[in-house]
This record gives structure tokens, sequence and C-alpha cells, in this order.
């Protein structure tokens, strides 16, 4: 019963986004024409665990048979800087070459390259990731796209993704030119309205550390700071002036201050020795996890 529960939780999540984002879930091919909006994709991952394809070889086609339908548009993958590889494809309906966008949200992918098949061969349609840090394209994006012209009928893409640093998270769609604008343009206003929610936050601890010279406020200012940075950090802003600073760098920084907040505001010192003990071993740790990335 309990699972039967949760099965009819997860469909109706998953019904709520859709009908939210107005984005259909893809089929066999995602079938652009007049009424595409976007899409989800459900790609085919090869099967290649022990990495004996060589690349050209999968670009041309010979290892097709060994791509299996995936069961989810998203991704969970470990560490492989080898990379893991994934194909889909397009049907266009329209009588001349249109334009489409690729999109991989979340930037947790060090490098994605994405492979356009075409009459003359397979040609790189583009290359992203975290990688490539100081690309301007991706300021006040919380992911990665990539322009495609697709022609009339069905057109085949390949995606190879690596990643050199702790786990990837990959989610791809593809959308409509228009689509992709008003997504660019509500991402940016709910990051400024995020960022006004911090300063004033901010605010208000600052002034209760003036008043009451309490170290908690000095511990949630903290805290309140790696939030922004992080935000930042996820919508390329914060790429200028940390270079050295990747994801596992600010998962550090955010329970570090987190569990600092957390010691002062309950005051675990008076409750429980041991496990305020423990807190200050975790904050040590998280410090030192901090320190060998930033220097590594």
């Amino acid at each position: 019963m309990k699972n039967r529960l949760i099965n009819h939780l997860k469909k109706a999540c998953v019904g709520l986004f859709w009908l939210v984002t107005g984005i259909a879930q893809a089929q066999e091919a995602i079938v652009v024409d007049s009424s595409f909006t976007g899409s989800v994709i459900v790609p085919y991952q090869l099967q290649n665990d022990k990495h004996t394809y060589r690349d050209a070889d999968i670009l041309a086609g010979k290892y097709d048979d060994q791509f299996k339908k995936a069961d989810a548009y998203f991704f969970l993958l470990a560490e492989d800087t080898l990379g893991y590889w994934f194909s889909f494809d397009v049907e266009s309906k329209y009588t001349y070459p249109h334009t489409i966008m690729f999109w991989s949200s979340r930037k947790y992918c060090d490098k994605l390259q994405l492979w356009q098949q075409t009459p003359s061969g397979v040609n790189l349609a583009g290359v992203v990731g975290a990688r490539f840090s100081d690309d301007r394209r991706f300021v006040l994006t919380d992911g990665y796209y990539i322009p495609m012209t697709v022609q009339p009928g069905v057109t085949r893409f390949y995606i190879k993704a690596a990643t050199e640093i702790g786990p990837m998270y990959l989610s791809l769609s593809v959308f409509s030119s228009e689509k992709f604008a008003e997504i660019n343009r509500r991402q940016v206003f709910i990051f400024s309205v995020f960022m006004r929610i911090v300063a004033f936050s901010v605010l208000f601890a600052l002034q209760f550390y003036l008043q009451y010279k309490k170290r908690v406020y000095l511990a949630y200012l903290a805290y309140l700071f790696v939030m922004a940075f992080r935000e930042s950090y996820y919508q390329s802003l914060g790429i200028a002036f940390a270079p050295a600073i990747h994801q596992q760098t600010i998962t550090y920084l955010l329970t570090l201050t987190f569990a600092l907040f957390l010691r002062y505001f309950l005051e675990l010192w008076k409750l429980d020795q041991r496990v305020d003990k423990a807190v200050k071993w975790y904050i040590l740790a998280m410090l030192t996890l901090l320190v060998l990335r930033t220097l590594g």
C-alpha cells in the first residue's frame, strides 16, 4: 500500500512538472513542427562500461545496436573521465532547416560534446561544460545550451558527457528558440528575487549582531553569503573572482557554515557535550576537505 502511494505521488509530481513547464515527454523521435515548444530527451544510452569502443566507431554508427532506451530523462552518473555516450533522434516536419536549442540543466558536467548526423557525416555541434568556465554565454543560466539546426526529416544526435570531479547530474531537453528565451527570462527573474531575499536577510542578521553581539548572527551571515555565492556560481557569476571553486567546494562551504550556525543557534554545548563534540569534528572535517579541494 505504501509503495503504491509513493508511485502515485511520483507520477503526480512528474505530471505537475510538465503542466507547469508546458513541455511534452519525448517518444522515439522528438517531433519538431509549428506547434513544438519543447521536450525532454529520453535518450538511448550506450552499454560500454569497459570503454572498449573507439569514439570514431561510435560516431560512425557501428555500435548503434548497443544503445539501449533509457527509462528516465535525468541521470545521476558516477565519476568517469572517459565519458558516457547517449543518442537521440529529432524529426523535423519543416521543409527547410530549422534551429532549436539543446539544453543540459545544471552545471554538474565537466565536458559535454554534442554531435549531429548530416548527409556529409557526423559533425560536432558544440562543446560545453564546467571545464570551459570562462564561457560568458552561460552567465545567468543554470545550465548549458547548444543551438541545433535540423534538416527536414530525421536527424540523429550523439552526446558524450564526462566528469572528473565527483558524480554528474544530467537532465537533457530541447526547446524552440521562443520557449528557450522565455525560460531564460524567467530564470533571471527568479534569481533576482532570490538575491533580494538574501540581501534583506543579511541586513536583518547584521542589525541583530550589532545590537546583541552574538556569534550566532555571524554564523548566520556566513551561511547567507555562501548561499548567495552558491547561486551566483551556478549562474556563472562567481567564476571571474573564484576560478578555483568547484561544485564540491561549494557543498563543503555550505555544510560547514550551516553546521556552524546550527551549533550556535541550538547552543549544543549546553544541550549535549557529545553531540557538540561530534559537530565540531564535522566542521573540522569539512574545513579540511575545503582546503584540500581548493589547493588540489
